[in-house]
């Protein structure tokens, strides 16, 4: 009497658990997704212009959002000095923290940065347009990130 085994072969099998793995995780992924994609319906999904260039400076859209803070929009849209001189146009990054509206303000023509807290995003941005304005943000040098150190 010869034994055989009603088992397939283990290459068989391992195969099996492998697809039905692969189904598994496919179907698991396309559960998350199909999560996030429902619980993320406020933030569109941003479109890439193929017309759009990086390269040179272009005057932003102003629209009216910063249309109570001038020193701020011209912080952020400004590219070149009166006098024609190119002129690298700032950032600003808005967030909150326990509770409280902070932002940090980047001058990458000057190559500094400044830190700002305020309860409400209003009075957080009238202080970055004063400071901007009259030039009295507490500015520090702005690292350089981009440079290996001891180089």
């Amino acid at each position: 009497m010869s034994f055989e085994s009603r088992d397939p072969p283990l290459e068989e099998w391992v195969l099996r658990r492998v697809r039905k793995w692969w189904k598994e995780t496919e179907a698991a992924q396309r559960r998350v997704r199909a999560l996030i994609a429902r619980r993320c319906h406020v933030i569109p999904r941003p479109t890439r212009d193929p017309t759009s260039s990086s390269v040179g400076p272009r005057q932003a859209a102003t629209g009216k959002l910063l249309i109570g803070w001038p020193a701020l929009l011209e912080f952020l849209s400004m590219t070149s000095w009166a006098d024609g001189e190119p002129r690298r146009t700032g950032k600003v990054t808005l967030f909150t923290e326990l509770g409280r509206w902070k932002a940090t303000i980047v001058d990458d023509d000057a190559h500094r940065v400044a830190f700002l807290t305020a309860s409400d995003p209003e009075e957080l941005l009238s202080r970055i347009d004063d400071g901007i304005a009259h030039d009295d943000l507490d500015w520090r040098p702005a690292k350089d990130w981009g440079r290996p150190k001891g180089r």
